[in-house]
């Protein structure tokens, strides 16, 4: 059996802590890919277990590689608190700013359509009034003086 040291525990805790803060970071990815204002089910869905299969191969390889594949609970609760600290610190400042633009990014898209859409329907009232026009020219013909010069 192997015996470590609070030093080796404390760097290993720290570097848990990283690879939670990057499963953080992916997992706000996750939810701005995913959609978070639309109601995409079937998307939400496999993004989330994609996610989940993502996750678990990193922390996988992560306590392989600094831990020679040994299990240790405290690197668990370590990427635990480093998600929770990214969720909470930055990654709520990612997701706000994203929701931001795409509200904003959204009520210009909607602007510019409404202002094509009036110009469509003024050009559309303008082409049907002379359509209009033509049509009576049609069924009234002007009046032609038929008097015969003598």
């Amino acid at each position: 059996m192997v015996k470590y040291e609070g030093a080796e525990n404390l760097r290993l805790f720290i570097k848990a802590g990283g690879i939670g803060f990057v499963l953080g970071f992916l997992f706000t990815l996750k939810d701005i890919l995913s959609g978070v204002k639309k109601d995409r089910i079937h998307m939400k869905a496999v993004f989330d277990i994609v996610f989940t299969v993502i996750a678990g191969v990193i922390s996988f390889l992560f306590i392989l590689s600094e831990n020679n594949g040994l299990f240790r609970w405290f690197a668990v609760i370590g990427e635990c608190i480093g998600l929770l600290l990214f969720l909470l610190i930055p990654g709520r400042a990612v997701l706000g700013a994203y929701l931001f633009l795409s509200g904003k990014i959204s009520a210009m898209n909607s602007r510019i359509r409404g202002k094509i859409i009036a110009k469509r329907a003024k050009h559309e009232k303008a082409r049907m009034k002379k359509a209009e026009r033509r049509k009576k020219r049609k069924k009234h013909p002007k009046k032609v003086n038929k008097t015969i010069a003598t």
